[in-house]
């Protein structure tokens, strides 16, 4: 059955059938070989003890879980902390190599989607494509390179539209969005290249904003180079998965880092030099699970994606050399992506020393976007790229400013 059949046919009775994967009760066709993937996956791919749904009840909060598909033939778990009726939504999309753990980890005290629901928002946490919580497709499993052949370029194409489609059409309420790094690069494609689904979003908030890159700091311009001819090797060796679970993983997580201060400063280390050093928010507590967390499954072209912005000092879609170039873009380059199209109200979080989105990328983006509300600065001059998610002062120097102006914007629009 062709691909497009397939799809059609998912849709059409996606909603009849209630099955439970990986302890979610999704929406699925009574198709078997998706049916074991959404109970398989999770146990290959993770040794966590509970779902984020489960863990948001474990903190007195509701949950429900919600199975939604792209219109590629990804199956997207999608999270979500339920409102009053006709509360506003926000939604919460996490970065490359992570999953919607990151917005609930800090506990009901301190994480972002506990403070939004205590303050009465409708609180949806998708889980992006190659996640530890999306790995199924209606046509390939995810030990086949044609499942991990995507960037971030696909997530703003094709998850975003159907995670914003989707709760759209069960609230009748405003939606926000909050990206934090890759969740703001997929939503800035989106925006430029599907405007009429952008424009279900009343206003976007960026976390650590990735589009331009040319000031990249720290070992990630050391490594950009390597990119392309490692991802050869990773295609011939993990079907062009990175961070595959095994004993390496296992060594790292639970050995190497997981044992004294010592180990642990260590292997923070060498985390730092990519995103930047700052050892006054570490959380050592729940130092354990943020490797646990920060090691999921992950596609390598991503990363080859982000190493060609890089390379490029442009915001434009993926090289595939020359002639796939021509084959795909009939063109020598890639296209760029126009943030001048970007209608979408967009407020900016940046941080000082934040690796990835350096101060100067930041300002030139936040030039180029014609619709901007925003402009933060973090105040800790150390605050780092995944401060915004496991960083001790995060609820005080990120999420009380930001739901405060999500506030401002709903009274004063």
């Amino acid at each position: 059955m062709p691909m497009s059949s397939i799809i059609l046919l998912l849709s059409d009775i996606l909603i009849f059938k209630e099955i439970n994967c990986y302890g979610y009760h999704g929406l699925i066709a009574g198709n078997k070989a998706i049916s074991d993937c959404l109970n398989g996956e999770k146990s290959k791919y993770s040794d966590l003890n509970m779902t984020p749904s489960e863990f948001i009840q474990e903190n007195g909060y509701p949950a429900e879980d919600h199975l939604i598909l792209t219109k590629d033939g990804y199956l997207l778990t999608l999270n979500r902390i339920p409102g009053p009726k006709n509360a506003p939504a926000v939604i919460l999309q996490h970065g490359y190599s992570a999953t919607s753990f990151d917005w609930v980890i800090l506990g009901k005290k301190k994480g972002l989607a506990f403070l939004l629901a205590k303050e009465g928002y409708d609180v949806w946490l998708p889980n992006a494509r190659g996640g530890i919580f999306s790995l199924c497709h209606v046509n390939y499993t995810s030990s086949e390179y044609s499942f991990w052949d995507f960037s971030f370029h696909e997530v703003g194409m094709y998850d975003l539209p159907a995670v914003i489609t989707y709760i759209s059409k069960i609230i009748d309420s405003d939606i926000y969005f909050v990206g934090h790094s890759m969740g703001t690069t997929s939503f800035y494609i989106m925006g430029v290249r599907q405007p009429e689904t952008a424009s279900k979003v009343k206003a976007m908030y960026s976390l650590a904003p990735v589009a331009y890159m040319n000031h990249v700091r720290g070992i990630t311009r050391l490594v950009t180079k390597l990119a392309n001819p490692v991802q050869s090797l990773i295609k011939k060796l993990s079907a062009g998965e990175i961070n595959e679970p095994g004993l390496l993983q296992n060594l790292l997580t639970q050995e190497l880092c997981g044992k004294s201060l010592v180990n642990k400063r260590v292997c923070l280390f060498f985390i730092f030099s990519a995103v930047g050093f700052n050892y006054s928010q570490v959380n050592y507590t729940l130092y354990p699970l943020l490797f646990e967390l920060q090691s999921p499954p992950s596609s390598f072209k991503t990363a080859v994606h982000y190493a060609q912005i890089i390379d490029s000092k442009k915001f434009r879609e993926y090289n595939y050399g020359i002639i796939g170039n021509l084959k795909k873009y009939l063109d020598l380059i890639p296209p760029e992506y126009d943030l001048s199209k970007l209608q979408v109200p967009i407020g900016f979080f940046w941080a000082e020393n934040d690796y990835y989105s350096s101060p100067q990328d930041v300002q030139r983006l936040y030039d180029v976007i014609p619709n901007k509300i925003l402009y933060h600065k973090i105040k800790d001059p150390k605050f780092n790229h995944i401060d915004y998610i496991y960083g001790t002062q995060a609820p005080e120097l990120v999420y009380k400013e930001l739901i405060n102006a999500i506030k401002n914007y709903q009274n004063n629009k």
